[in-house]
C-alpha cells in the first residue's frame, strides 16, 4: 500500500494539500507547520476521530486539539494504492459528529470501494487495529518508547505459535481478575456482598429479639400509664364537680351586682331629673368664669397742691393777676434815683471859675464862687431827697420779695409758673378721678346685675344665698351627672360581665352532691396538664410500639431470617472457593505466559538487536526485552545490558526505534506494505547517527513507505 496525496482541513490545516511517492518521504516544516498535524490526519483517516477520549493531565483529545482553527468542519481525503487499485478514501463531518461520514471509491471510476468501511477502513488496509499501528509503525519524537497492549500481544503471539490472534495472557489475565475482582474484591465483590448480607441478617435476627424486648417493656409502661389515667380522670371529674359549683356562685354573684348597679343607676337618674342638663351647667360655670372680680373704688381724691400763702385759695387766673400786679410794682420800685451828675459838676466849675477870678482879681470871681457854692447846696439837697425815696421803695420792695419768699423777681416767676402747673395738674387729676368714679359706679351696678342673674339661674334647682354658694353648687350638680355616667358605666360593666360569664358558662348542670362531698387535693389546671402529658406519653408509647412492631413487620419473619442465614453461609463458604480457585488459574496461566514469552522476547530481540546493531555501527549487538517491551542493550564485548537509564538521550532513542522497527517487521505484515510514519523521530540523533538511520529507513522503505517528517533540513541533505 503506498499513500499518494493528502488533503486535509485538520487543526491548522485549511484545504492543505501534501504529495507524496513511494519508499523514503523526508517532508520538512518548520516548527508548528503541521508535522504533527499531517501525522495525526493521516491515523485519523485511517481509523477516524474517537470521540470518546477525554483530556488526560497535560494532553488535549484530538477532537480538541485538531478542531480546524479556521472554523471549518473536520474533514479531508486521501489518495492511495492498494492491491494494484488507485482508490480515494473521504471522511467529513456532519452535525455534531467529527469525521464520522465515510466514503471509499476508485479514483478513475468513482466506483465505491465495498470492503471499506468507516469502522474497518484502517484494519482492512493495514491489517492490524489502531493500537497495533500507533504502537508499531507509527512513531512520535516523544513517543518512542513502546507500552503494553493487548491486540498488539495476541499479533505477536500469533507469530511463535499457531497464528491465532484470539489467545492474549493479557486478556486471559484480565479476564481472570476480573471474576476474581467480581467475587473476592473488598467493598464491592460479591464475596464481600454476601458477607454484607450474612451480617445484615444476622443485625435483623438480632434487631427481631431487641424490638420483642422492647414491645414487651412498652407494654408494661402503657399499662401503668393507664392506670395512673384512670385515678388523673376520677380526680378531674371531682376538681370539675367543685369548679362547677364555685361557678355558679360565682354567677349569682354576678347576678346580684348587676341588681345592685342597676338599683344605684336609677337613683342617680331621679337625683339629677330635677338638676338642668350639663349643657346648661357648663354655660353657667362658664358665665360665672366669666364673671369680673368687684370693681375697686377709684381710690382717695387728689389732693390740692400747697400754695404759698398769698396765693392760697386762688385759682390759676387770680394767681396770674396777682403776681402780674406785684411784678408791676417790683418794676417800679425798682427805678432808683440819684443825685444830679450836672448839678455837682456845674458847682464844682463854678467853684473853681470863681476861686480862679479871685485869684486873678477879676470883678467876677466872687460870684463864680457863690453860685458854685448855691449849685454845692442844691445838689447836696436833691440828693437827700433821692436817698429818703430810695430808702422807702427799698422797704416796699423787700415786702413785695417777702411776699413770695423770693429773692429776686425771677424767682417769683418761677413761683408763679410752678403753682399754675400744679393748679392745672391737680384740675386734670379731678378731672379723671371724677371719670373714675363714675365708671365705677356703672362697674358695680353691672357686676350686681351678672350675679343677680346667675343667682336667679342657680336658685332653679338649688337654693342659694349668696354667690360664694354657687360654684360649689354647680360643681355638686356636675359630680352627679358624673356618678350618674359612674353607675351607668357601673351598671353596663356589671350586667355585661353578668351576659358574658352566664354565656361562658353555659347551662352549667348541677355537680353531684356525693363528688361535691369528696375533697380535692388538686387543683384542675395541674391535673388537666397532668393528664394531657399522660395521654401525650400514651400517644408517644402507641406510636412507638406501632413503629417497633411495624419495623418488626418490615424486617421480616424469624424463620425466614433464620433460613437465609444459613444459605448465606453457604453461599460465602463457595465463593470463598470459587476465588481461591480463581487464585490457582491465575498462577497456572502466569507460568504458561512466561512459557510463552520465552518464545516471543528472543524473536523480537533478535530483530531490535540487528538494528540497533546497524543503528550504532556495531557498537551494541544483542538487546534484551521485557514483557512490558522495557528493553536493555549490551555493548559489544561485555556481558552485562545496560538499562535506558545508563544510556544518552540519542542512544536510547536508537534503542527504541531499533525496538519499533522490529515490532514493525513482525507484527506489520510486509505485504499490506503497511507506512511507517516517524514525525520529529531522530531530533535527538547526532548527524552520523542520523546518516546511519536514514540508511536504514531507506532500506525498510524498499519493503513499505516511510513518512519521515523533520523541522531540519540535514535529513534531506544528507540523503543527497
Amino acid at each position: 500500500m503506498k499513500i499518494l496525496s493528502l488533503n486535509a482541513s485538520f487543526g491548522k490545516l485549511n484545504q492543505d494539500a501534501l504529495e507524496l511517492s513511494g519508499g523514503l518521504n523526508v517532508i520538512t516544516l518548520p516548527n508548528e507547520a503541521g508535522k504533527s498535524t499531517w501525522s495525526q490526519f493521516i491515523l485519523a483517516m485511517f481509523y477516524g476521530i474517537d470521540t470518546s477520549e477525554r483530556a488526560k493531565a497535560g494532553t488535549l483529545p484530538a477532537k480538541t486539539k485538531f478542531k480546524p482553527w479556521s472554523g471549518a468542519p473536520m474533514q479531508g481525503s486521501m489518495d492511495l494504492e492498494w492491491n494494484g487499485r488507485r482508490i480515494t478514501i473521504e471522511r467529513t463531518s456532519t452535525g455534531r459528529g467529527l469525521m464520522n461520514n465515510f466514503r471509499a471509491y476508485e479514483t478513475e471510476s468513482g466506483l465505491p470501494v465495498a470492503e471499506l468501511t468507516a469502522e474497518n477502513c484502517g484494519k482492512t488496509l493495514l491489517g492490524v487495529e489502531r493500537s497495533v499501528f500507533e504502537r508499531s509503525a507509527f512513531i512520535r519524537q516523544a513517543g518512542l518508547a513502546v507500552t503494553q497492549d493487548s491486540a498488539l500481544e495476541q499479533r505477536l503471539q500469533a507469530l511463535v505459535t499457531t497464528g491465532d490472534e484470539g489467545a492474549s495472557f493479557s486478556e486471559a489475565e484480565r479476564v481472570l481478575k476480573d471474576r476474581k475482582n467480581y467475587l473476592g474484591r473488598a467493598r464491592t465483590g460479591q464475596l464481600d456482598h454476601l458477607q454484607q448480607e450474612l451480617e445484615q441478617v444476622q443485625t435483623q435476627l438480632q434487631e427481631l429479639e431487641e424490638l420483642g424486648q422492647s414491645i414487651y417493656t412498652l407494654h408494661k409502661t402503657r399499662q401503668k400509664l393507664e392506670a395512673d389515667q384512670q385515678d388523673l380522670q376520677h380526680g378531674l371529674s371531682l376538681a370539675r364537680a367543685h369548679e362547677a359549683a364555685a361557678k355558679l356562685q360565682q354567677l349569682t354573684l354576678a347576678e346580684q351586682r348587676a341588681n345592685d348597679s342597676h338599683q344605684a343607676l336609677q337613683d342617680m337618674q331621679q337625683a339629677c331629673a330635677e338638676l338642668p342638663d350639663e349643657a346648661t351647667l357648663a354655660v353657667l360655670e362658664q358665665q360665672l368664669d366669666a364673671l369680673p372680680q368687684p370693681p375697686s373704688p377709684p381710690g382717695e381724691v387728689p389732693a390740692a397742691p400747697q400754695l404759698p400763702e398769698a396765693l392760697q385759695n386762688m385759682d390759676e387766673a387770680q394767681i396770674r393777676k396777682t403776681v402780674a400786679d406785684d411784678l408791676a410794682s417790683l418794676d417800679t420800685l425798682s427805678d432808683v434815683k440819684k443825685p444830679s451828675l450836672l448839678l455837682k459838676i456845674l458847682s464844682c466849675l463854678f467853684s473853681i471859675g470863681g476861686i480862679a477870678a479871685v485869684f486873678f482879681n477879676l470883678p467876677l470871681g466872687l460870684g463864680l464862687v457863690a453860685i458854685g457854692q448855691f449849685l454845692l447846696q442844691l445838689g447836696l439837697h436833691q440828693s437827700r431827697k433821692a436817698k429818703a425815696a430810695n430808702t422807702q421803695q427799698a422797704r416796699m420792695r423787700e415786702e413785695i420779695l417777702q411776699k413770695y419768699h423770693a429773692a429776686d423777681r425771677d424767682e417769683i416767676v418761677q413761683l408763679s409758673e410752678r403753682c399754675c402747673a400744679e393748679l392745672a395738674l391737680h384740675a386734670r387729676q379731678m378731672d379723671q378721678y371724677a371719670a373714675a368714679l363714675q365708671t365705677h359706679e356703672q362697674a358695680q351696678r353691672d357686676y350686681e346685675a351678672a350675679c343677680s342673674a346667675i343667682l336667679t339661674q342657680v336658685r332653679i334647682f338649688r337654693p342659694v344665698s349668696a354667690l360664694s354658694e354657687v360654684r360649689p353648687a354647680l360643681r355638686d350638680a356636675k359630680a352627679a351627672y358624673e356618678a350618674l355616667r359612674r353607675a351607668e358605666a357601673e351598671h353596663r360593666q356589671a350586667d355585661q360581665s353578668y351576659v358574658n360569664l352566664k354565656s361562658a358558662l353555659g347551662d352549667l348542670p348541677a355537680p353531684d352532691p356525693t363528688l361535691l362531698l369528696q375533697p380535692v387535693t388538686r387543683n384542675r389546671a395541674e391535673l388537666e396538664r397532668d393528664l394531657e402529658n399522660n395521654a401525650r406519653q400514651l400517644l408517644q408509647l402507641r406510636s412507638q410500639m406501632d413503629q417497633l412492631s411495624g419495623r418488626r413487620s418490615a424486617i421480616g419473619n424469624p424463620d425466614t431470617l433464620a433460613a437465609r442465614q444459613e444459605a448465606l453461609l453457604e453461599q460465602c463458604e463457595a465463593t470463598r472457593l470459587h476465588v481461591q480457585a480463581l487464585d490457582i488459574a491465575m498462577t497456572a496461566l502466569t507460568e504458561a505466559n512466561r512459557e510463552v514469552q520465552t518464545r516471543i522476547s528472543p524473536a523480537m530481540a533478535k530483530k531490535a538487536g540487528e538494528y540497533f546493531a546497524e543503528l550504532t555501527g556495531g557498537r551494541y549487538d544483542k538487546v534484551q526485552l521485557d514483557a512490558d517491551f522495557s528493553a536493555f542493550a549490551r555493548l559489544s564485548g561485555e556481558s552485562v545490558h545496560q538499562s535506558l537509564s545508563y544510556l544518552s538521550a540519542g542512544t536510547s532513542d536508537q534503542l527504541y526505534l531499533s525496538v519499533r522497527l522490529a515490532i514493525c517487521a513482525l507484527a506489520l505484515d510486509e505485504e499490506r506494505g503497511a507506512p511507517l510514519i516517524l514525525d520529529d523521530a531522530l531530533a535527538f540523533f547526532d548527524d552520523q547517527r542520523c546518516r546511519t538511520a536514514l540508511n536504514l529507513l531507506n532500506k525498510i522503505s524498499e519493503q513499505r513507505q516511510v513518512l519521515l517528517f523533520t523541522c531540519q533540513n540535514r535529513e534531506s541533505m544528507l540523503l543527497k
